[in-house]
């Protein structure tokens, strides 16, 4: 009797031993399921993840699983993914013979790429990364290639873009379209070899930050803004833009502009077609401060050709040097102030026709060799308000003409070897009386006034008839 429960016992044991081992196996795939993002499946490389540094005989004691976490919500995408969640990126993606988007986010889609590549569809008229009437979306820590534009985002709110390096797009390299609450921060951008628009195109956008940005030689602009409101731009680098280093303009040829804009802290050089910063038609309230402005055709072109002139701006606190010109502002422009601004080796730092109240003072003008141009140039002006200004190494004063309310005193003329210049198409001791402050040296030499229109004005015999004082020099 004992000896035929034998064999019965070693198969009961067996079988209790082979449902043991089916029960383990079937809770490690278990752990696996439920890793899929847009219905892509998951891969066999997080099992064989999972083994990794338990080698230490200490099973999993010493691991924090901080790696092996990641490497476990790490995702597999394919071309054309759609995401609806938060995904980290496992592989790099080539969808250059796509004829759609590479990636669509939808709404609460936040793609962080983990440094992988996205090559987006080439000649297709499609973009990279692409959002749609969508809410909560964002990129991180992706290089994007390609595309007509490498990101394009449209009726969209809360969207972000970070940490990116952002190439060779067609058009723009990140194209933002009605979007409300929005980051672009800490990106690389770059153009195509053949040469592409503008690397940030924003149009009709709301409550925005463009900060830490460095961007390469678009076609266009660096970064152009069309009808922006509530929005910062700071920190970013601008290099060799082909037109304009930021932009501040309107959809189409509408009226409008762009809106409480504040800039501080850019660095723009190289653009020498139009210059650091361009505004039209109708951009208000725009302040721009700490900026460094170098190297450009001009610094800043003010200018409307809608019939919606711009105003109520403030450029403060600014470095501008070693441009072809420092300031052209024009075109019924009103309600600027320019103070406390550097301009180093500028010939003609500003130029002025058909502006209203405007303020310039306590910049300083200096100049390494000497300037010949007029360093204030203004015409159909007025309330116009030069004073307190230090100007070092200019040969010539002012060249104005149709004005009215003009106050320019009290400012500090050096560097002038043999005259100081006033060039009037009207009788200057009656229009503006200036009182202005001369180095001491320089007092008693002559002051000519250009007859232009022929008033009777004895240019030889003018010698102070202005009223001078002469002052210490301050400090430059």
């Amino acid at each position: 009797m004992k000896a035929a429960m034998k064999p019965s016992l070693l198969w009961l044991l067996i079988a209790l031993f082979a449902a043991m081992l089916f029960s383990a196996c079937g809770d490690e795939s278990s752990s696996d399921s439920g890793r899929s993002v847009s219905d892509q499946p998951a891969t066999d490389d997080d099992a064989e993840n999972d083994d990794e540094g338990d080698d230490d005989g200490n099973d999993d004691a010493d691991d924090d699983d901080v790696n092996d976490d990641a490497d476990d919500d790490a995702v597999f995408l394919e071309c054309g993914a759609q995401l609806d969640g938060g995904v980290i990126l496992a592989n790099d993606l080539n969808c250059e013979d796509m004829n759609a988007a590479a990636i669509v986010l939808n709404s609460g889609a936040f793609l962080d790429c983990a440094g992988h590549e996205i090559r987006g569809p080439v000649g297709a008229e499609k973009p990279t990364v692409t959002a749609q009437d969508a809410s909560d979306v964002g990129l991180v820590d992706c290089r994007l290639v390609g595309g007509q534009n490498v990101i394009d985002f449209r009726s969209v709110s809360n969207a972000s873009v970070e940490a990116c390096e952002i190439a060779q797009p067609e058009m723009f390299g990140v194209m933002f379209n009605d979007v409300d609450n929005f980051t672009i921060e800490d990106n690389i951008i770059s153009p195509s070899v053949s040469g592409s628009y503008n690397g940030l195109e924003i149009h009709n956008a709301r409550h925005g930050v463009v900060k830490g940005n460095e961007i390469g030689a678009f076609t266009w602009s660096g970064i152009a803004l069309y009808t922006v409101s509530d929005a910062q731009i700071d920190d970013n680098i601008v290099c060799d833009p082909g037109d304009t280093g930021i932009g501040y303009f309107t959809t189409g040829d509408e009226a409008g502009g762009c809106i409480n804009v504040t800039t501080s802290g850019n660095d723009v050089s190289g653009a020498w077609n139009v210059g650091a910063v361009e505004i039209m038609n109708g951009s208000h309230h725009l302040t721009f401060s700490g900026n460094n402005f170098h190297d450009n055709r001009q610094a800043f072109y003010i200018y409307d050709d809608t019939g919606a002139p711009s105003h109520d701006i403030v450029i403060a606190g600014n470095n501008i040097s070693d441009n072809g010109g420092g300031l052209n502002i024009e075109s019924g422009t009103y309600g600027v102030e320019i103070t406390e601004n550097s301009f180093s080796n500028i010939d003609g730092p500003l130029t002025l026709r058909d502006v209203e109240d405007v303020t310039i003072t306590e910049n300083i003008m200096e100049r390494e060799t000497l300037g010949t141009d007029f360093p204030l140039k203004f015409s159909n002006a007025t309330n116009l308000e030069f004073t307190h200004n230090v100007l070092v190494n200019y040969e010539k004063y002012v060249q104005a003409s149709s004005y009215d309310q003009v106050d320019l005193r009290e400012n500090y003329w050096d560097g002038c070897p043999f005259l100081i210049w006033f060039d009037f198409d009207d009788d200057p001791l009656e229009m503006i009386n200036p009182v202005n402050a001369l180095p001491c040296p320089y007092v008693n030499q002559g002051i000519d006034i250009a007859d232009e229109d022929s008033d009777g004005y004895d240019d030889e015999n003018c010698e102070r008839e202005f009223m001078m004082e002469c002052v210490d020099p301050p400090a430059v």
